[in-house]
């Protein structure tokens, strides 16, 4: 448990060299800089994003409280935030999709991301930054 715990304090600070201040920013681009994956029946892992089919990027639009992947991805998937809180300079949101729920952070000064998929039997968590998604 221990070297878990180093492994993710180390990726976290890792993140927060290249992250952006998002305090004003209500259409977030955030990608994943590392992926951990949980078994109930095992022990966790570190995986590539898609190993367990999670989008590399994903654009965050608070005020619509929607997470989409991006057009180039070709996914075409969304999911509504049924619960979102800007309190604190964190955002915080939690939803579902189908049989899946999620929940993530992200610290607005920093733009580090901090986010977690469960499902019946396992977890996906995943670390990583995001920066103003808006092209200007």
């Amino acid at each position: 448990m221990t070297n878990l715990a180093l492994m993710a304090s180390c990726t976290l600070l890792s993140t927060v060299a290249i992250a952006d201040d998002v305090s004003e920013t209500n259409r977030l681009l955030c990608s994943q800089s590392q992926v951990m994956l949980c078994l109930h029946s095992a022990d966790c892992a570190f995986v590539p994003p898609a190993e367990v089919a999670t989008p590399q990027f994903v654009i965050i639009d608070t005020r619509k409280k929607i997470v989409s992947t991006t057009k180039a991805s070709g996914e075409g998937r969304s999911s509504d935030i049924g619960n979102l809180t800007r309190d604190g300079g964190l955002i915080m949101a939690q939803g579902r999709q189908g049989e899946r729920a999620f929940s993530f952070v992200i610290d607005e000064a920093t733009g580090t991301f901090t986010g977690s998929v469960a499902s019946d039997g396992y977890t996906i968590n995943a670390f990583g930054a995001c920066t103003d998604a808006r092209v200007d």
